[in-house]
């Protein structure tokens, strides 16, 4: 997984994507009113100093009909 984290202290063990329709693990996949198919990446991170986890989520979210990004963010 590339990305800008801190890698001295973070570790990556899982991550994916899942698209923002009726069938999020369709690749792809759109439903509705959204022209631009929309898709959230996730990252569970392990902090190697405190031992804790938490979820990142980065939401790909329509930047075109702001009704449609509302909707998308109810989805999430």
């Amino acid at each position: 997984m590339e990305g800008f984290y801190r890698r001295t202290r973070l570790e990556p063990p899982a991550f994916d994507d899942f698209w923002l329709s009726d069938t999020p693990r369709v690749v792809a996949s759109s439903t509705g009113d959204n022209r631009n198919r929309r898709m959230v990446t996730w990252v569970l991170f392990g902090d190697q100093q405190t031992r804790n986890r938490f979820l990142f989520w980065i939401p790909h979210l329509d930047h075109e009909v702001p009704l449609v990004r509302e909707k998308l963010a109810r989805r999430i």
